[in-house]
């Protein structure tokens, strides 16, 4: 197990030997675990499944670290506390959401029953049966991330009866994947692009930004993916420009995906800015784009904004203070 600190100038990472916790079925069964934090505290859930079979469940088993010892110690009753599992997971409280307390509830990808297994009596019991998938807005808001988009962007504010939501996971080069919802809808509209080269498009691991009317991503050699849609069977899906910032052949396609550059992507004032971080920041390189030649260019000076990068969203603004600037 792994500790960060965090500091005001640097992390630092101390490894912890935290052996797993004896399970009561170790012979007949395999487990799925969970890490949970509750009241200042960590668990682990481990979901005990019949061999193989991940949806055979036979129980649970929760463990408290004992932080003294740094080892896993059996939990009987969570008292007060609901656990949600899944790719995230929280602790709630009973009494607040209304609900029977001592209780873990968890789901299965691609399935629409939500399980609920209560630890007062060893019982596994289904919820929520469902005819269908979940509307993504309307189901628990812990299984949102299985989603698993890699970007995600707004046309406007998510309260907005017009919003559209954007995301695109990550491309092989020879496909991009990409969902889209339009508020109202009962569903995502799923599409698989295909890419007319090999390798032509490689999603950079940041946000994409919406523009003019267009989503636009980022690719990892600096080309733009411009996606707009109106109907399910309608979509326009253009790269540009050309050349892109990097170049590459296919035999470099490992070396691309393995790079340590980051890459961002910035609206800001009807332009968009697309920024690229060396190793540690080594270099920060910024371009702007020449929508007259759909050229990148290099800029030299941010003037009197600021930027701010990060994978979920970034953003550029005026700066406060004048040593803040560029």
């Amino acid at each position: 197990m792994a500790a960060v600190d965090v500091h005001d100038a640097f992390l630092s990472l101390k490894l912890h030997d935290v052996k797993d916790p004896k399970l009561s079925l170790p012979y007949v069964a395999c487990s799925s675990s969970f890490m949970v934090e509750s009241c200042g505290e960590i668990f682990k859930v481990s979901r005990i499944h019949l061999g193989v079979s991940a949806k055979i469940i036979l129980t649970l088993e929760v463990f408290k670290l004992d932080l003294s010892k740094m080892d896993w110690v059996k939990v009987e009753s969570l008292g007060d506390r609901v656990f949600l599992l899944g790719e995230s997971c929280t602790s709630l409280s009973s009494t607040e959401l209304g609900v029977k307390g001592n209780c873990i509830y968890f789901t299965f990808r691609g399935c629409t029953r939500l399980f609920k297994f209560d630890m007062d009596d060893g019982t596994i019991t289904i919820t929520l049966p469902c005819g269908r998938k979940f509307s993504y807005w309307e189901g628990p808001f812990w299984v949102v991330p299985n989603c698993e988009p890699q970007g995600i962007s707004f046309s406007a504010p998510p309260t907005s009866p017009d919003c559209i939501v954007f995301g695109h996971k990550r491309s092989s080069g020879k496909y991009v994947n990409v969902s889209v919802y339009h508020t109202g809808e009962d569903d995502w509209w799923e599409y698989c692009i295909v890419n007319e080269v090999p390798i032509e498009f490689l999603t950079a691991n940041c946000n994409p930004v919406f523009y003019d009317g267009v989503f636009c991503c980022l690719g990892k050699d600096g080309k733009l993916g411009c996606f707009h849609s109106k109907e399910e069977d309608v979509y326009e899906w253009r790269v540009l420009p050309v050349p892109a910032i990097i170049s590459w052949s296919p035999s470099m396609l490992y070396s691309v995906l393995q790079s340590s550059e980051w890459q961002f992507l910035v609206e800001y004032n009807g332009e968009i800015l697309s920024v690229s971080v060396g190793y540690v920041g080594q270099h920060v390189r910024v371009y702007k784009l020449d929508q007259s030649k759909m050229r990148w260019v290099g800029v030299t000076s941010l003037g009197d904004k600021v930027l701010f990068l990060s994978r979920i969203t970034s953003i550029l603004v005026p700066a406060g203070l004048k040593e803040k600037r560029e």
